[in-house]
């Protein structure tokens, strides 16, 4: 199944009028200033997954809203999503592996 998974981290915040008004911009930034996606994910997800550093672990295609999974597929291992949104909230997603 070589390229079916991939291993990705997700930070959830949700905003009623887009993800620069839910913190999510915050975050991408300091993301992107250096900030690992372990530690914004421990401080600012909302998601389960924050606590250990928004890792989701492997899944495949399917498993995942489909947003998200568009989203999480379309990136190089170690890329930095741009906000995406499901009925669920905003996400940030950074592949940390694939196989």
């Amino acid at each position: 199944k070589k390229g079916f998974e991939r291993r990705t981290a997700v930070m959830n915040k949700l905003g009623e009028y887009g993800w620069e008004s839910c913190g999510t911009r915050y975050v991408y930034d300091e993301i992107k200033n250096g900030k690992s996606f372990a530690e914004a994910a421990q401080e600012n997800s909302l998601c389960p997954s924050g606590q250990n550093g928004g890792d989701l672990g492997f899944f495949g295609k399917g498993m995942m809203v489909k947003p998200f999974e568009d989203a999480a597929f379309s990136l190089e291992v170690g890329e930095l999503s741009q906000p995406v949104e499901t009925q669920f909230g905003w996400h940030l997603i950074e592949v940390t592996g694939k196989h």
